[in-house]
C-alpha cells in the first residue's frame, strides 16, 4: 500500500510539472498581452486579429495598447475609444471623452486640422453636452471656411450654455460668413453678364469736337499702350 502511495505521488509530481512546463512554453496571446515583454504588443495585436476572443477580451487587448503607447496620445486614445465601441464597461467615458477633447485642442492649436477634427468629434460623440468641444469644433469650421457646420456647432453648444455671449457672437458670425460666398456668387453673375468694351470700339474723336459719341476718346488715349 505504501509503494502504490509512492508511486502515484511520484506520478502526480510528474504530472503537475509537465503541466506547468506546458502551460509556460504554450501561452495564450491573452496572456501575453497582458504582460510586460516585449512581446506583449505583438500578442494584444493577434488578439484583436482573432475570432476567437470575446468582445471583453478584445476590449482588454485595446486598454492594453492604449498603455503601451506612452506618449504616442493619438494612439492611446484611439485604443480606448475602440474598447469603448466593443464592450461600454470596459472604461471610463468621460475620462476617454476629455482625453479626445483636450488632443483636439492640442492638434488645433498645433495647425493640424485634420487630426484636430477627428478627435473634437469623438470627443463630442462620447460626451455630447460637451459644449467646449462643440465651440471648439466650429471656430475649426470657421477657420476651414465651412460656415453652415459651424453654425450647426454654435447652435448647439447655445442649447447647453443659452446665457453664453460667446456662442452667440459665434452665430452671428456664422451667419454673416454663411451670407458672404452667396454674395460673390452674385457679384461674379452680374460680372459674367456684363460683356467688356473691345478696345478697337472706341475711336478717337474728331477735333474740335471731342463729344461725338459715347465711344470716343482722345487720341492720345486710344492708341493702346502695347502699340507705339
Amino acid at each position: 500500500m505504501v509503494r502504490n502511495a509512492i508511486w502515484i505521488a511520484i506520478v502526480v509530481v510528474q504530472i503537475a510539472f509537465l503541466w506547468a512546463a506546458w502551460s509556460l512554453f504554450h501561452r495564450s496571446d491573452l496572456d501575453i498581452c497582458a504582460g510586460s515583454g516585449p512581446d506583449a504588443e505583438p500578442a494584444c495585436r493577434r488578439v484583436l486579429a482573432q475570432a476567437d476572443w470575446t468582445a471583453g477580451q478584445k476590449a482588454g487587448a485595446h486598454l492594453r495598447l492604449a498603455e503601451l503607447a506612452g506618449l504616442d496620445m493619438e494612439s492611446a486614445v484611439d485604443h480606448r475609444a475602440e474598447a469603448l465601441a466593443l464592450d461600454p464597461s470596459s472604461t471610463d467615458l468621460k475620462s476617454v471623452a476629455t482625453q479626445a477633447h483636450e488632443l483636439g485642442t492640442a492638434r488645433l492649436s498645433q495647425g493640424s486640422p485634420e487630426s484636430a477634427l477627428k478627435y473634437l468629434s469623438l470627443a463630442i460623440r462620447l460626451d455630447p453636452a460637451n459644449h467646449l468641444a462643440l465651440s471648439a469644433r466650429a471656430k475649426l469650421h470657421e477657420s476651414q471656411s465651412r460656415p453652415d457646420l459651424a453654425l450647426d456647432d454654435w447652435r448647439m453648444a447655445l442649447r447647453l450654455r443659452p446665457d453664453d455671449q460667446a456662442y452667440t457672437a459665434g452665430i452671428a458670425l456664422a451667419y454673416q460668413a454663411r451670407a458672404r460666398p452667396t454674395w460673390r456668387t452674385g457679384a461674379s453673375r452680374l460680372r459674367s453678364r456684363i460683356s467688356p468694351m473691345p478696345f478697337s470700339s472706341i475711336h478717337a474723336c474728331p477735333t474740335p469736337t471731342p463729344s461725338a459719341g459715347p465711344h470716343c476718346l482722345p487720341k492720345a488715349i486710344t492708341t493702346p499702350p502695347f502699340q507705339t
